[in-house]
């Protein structure tokens, strides 16, 4: 086994967020304020810790559940969430 290798879930917290996420979400909405941008995704049940030093953490309200941010862009980019 190599010692150098990263684990799926150490990948997966490696690729969690930061500010390259940040961005992503203010481009998607054409939106520049963080506060705003957690204010639209509450709105759309989704609860947004977003933060440009750690992982950024989704949870859909409805259930609980994380949200990975690749689901997150598109559900903005398609406007819908299931009812």
């Amino acid at each position: 086994m190599n010692k150098n290798s990263i684990k799926d879930d150490e990948l997966e917290k490696v690729n969690g967020g930061r500010q390259w996420e940040i961005r992503g979400l203010q481009n998607a909405l054409g939106i520049t304020d963080v506060g705003k941008i957690k204010d639209i995704l509450l709105k759309h049940e989704i609860d947004a810790d977003l933060r440009s030093d750690q992982d950024n953490i989704y949870v859909d309200v409805r259930t609980g559940e994380l949200i990975r941010h690749e689901e997150v862009l598109e559900l903005i980019k398609t406007n819908q969430r299931d009812e």
